[in-house]
């Protein structure tokens, strides 16, 4: 009777832990405005912005179908959502969601890309970003590694460090409090990157374009590059190689045979590759 006494106390107590530290808020870098949210079974992501983080950015990552909707009292502090996943229809939450959708943000500020290439190659992780459920080194079963999700949003999103990653496998429910923090901390360094990303500037425009689209790039440095126009898919649709010379230099892209839609312009630059969201109409 002891014995089972015992055995009884020790599972609940594992039991109590393992609650303890699924449930534990973790803030990975307070001074960051970048956070993310990464599952498989996708579902519905409801985003409650209860704190106050000015210019805050959030990234998606699921295998799944995602609808995700932002609310809250400082959700127009929100200047960017950017999901990247497989977008799969196998609807596991049984909630009726076979597409990905973003809600409750203007339409220039989401960004939704199906299985984007991975910006940080890793052998535990695949190489194009379809999902991650876990906060751990290692094999990943064919999703992505928490450092290559962390890596793509802070690339994406030019930051060097994120606010906090909130990772889990099962469908969403309820709803995600900002303020509430995440799981993971397993972040990348990327030192000096954004320091690194101002020493060369690009603008693009005008954005919405129709026959042509002038890109600006101003540098420090001499440079040959590429610059590549993506489809939401990831697929290239169009590149072209250019040179650039120490301060201002302009490049011009022809658009006249391009379809209407969302593109992703992509620029190698002397300190990285810049990418800017593109409406071709």
């Amino acid at each position: 009777m002891k014995k089972a006494l015992r055995y009884f106390t020790s599972v609940f107590t594992i039991m109590l832990l393992s609650v303890a530290v699924q449930a534990q808020s973790t803030v990975c870098d307070s001074s960051s405005n970048i956070v993310i949210y990464s599952n498989y079974d996708g579902g519905i992501l409801n985003i409650n912005v209860d704190q106050n983080i000015p210019n805050l950015k959030i990234g998606i990552c699921s295998y799944e179908a995602v609808q995700i909707n932002i609310a809250g009292t400082y959700a127009a502090n929100v200047t960017q959502v950017w999901y990247a996943g497989f977008i799969g229809t196998n609807d596991n939450c049984n909630l009726g969601i076979t597409t990905t959708t973003i809600n409750g943000v203007p339409a220039n500020v989401d960004t939704i890309q199906q299985y984007p290439t991975v910006t940080l190659n890793d052998a535990n992780g695949y190489g194009q970003m379809i999902c991650a459920y876990q906060c751990t080194n290692g094999n990943q079963g064919g999703c992505n590694t928490p450092q290559q999700v962390a890596h793509f949003f802070m690339t994406k999103f030019n930051g060097t460090t994120v606010r906090f990653h909130r990772t889990q496998y099962a469908c969403w429910q309820g709803t995600q409090n900002i303020s509430s923090g995440g799981n993971c901390c397993l972040i990348p360094v990327m030192t000096d990157l954004l320091a690194l990303t101002q020493q060369t500037q690009i603008e693009a425009f005008p954005n919405p374009a129709d026959e042509q689209l002038t890109i600006r790039l101003t540098t420090e440095k001499s440079f040959r590059g590429q610059v590549r126009l993506t489809n939401i898919l990831g697929e290239t649709v169009l590149s072209q190689q250019y040179s650039t010379a120490t301060g201002e230099n302009f490049l011009v892209l022809d658009l006249a045979q391009m379809a209407a839609g969302i593109y992703f312009l992509e620029v190698e630059t002397p300190t990285g590759m810049q990418t800017r969201k593109i409406e071709v109409l």
